[in-house]
């Protein structure tokens, strides 16, 4: 069974058990394109900098 990674359900199932302290700096994209863009670079293997940019 495969689910798609919608912006609700990462941050309704997997942000919760994120740890988010309040230690570094302020991110300039929400967290879900992160976990998003994490997901797909280990799906794809493919390197940080030829992540599509306005794709997530």
């Amino acid at each position: 069974m495969y689910v798609k990674l919608t912006k609700k359900f990462i941050t309704e199932n997997l942000l919760p058990h994120l740890s988010q302290t309040h230690l570094g700096r302020r991110t300039k994209v929400p967290l879900w394109r992160i976990v998003k863009a994490i997901i797909h670079r280990a799906k794809t293997g493919t390197q940080w900098r030829e992540l599509p940019v306005g794709h997530f």
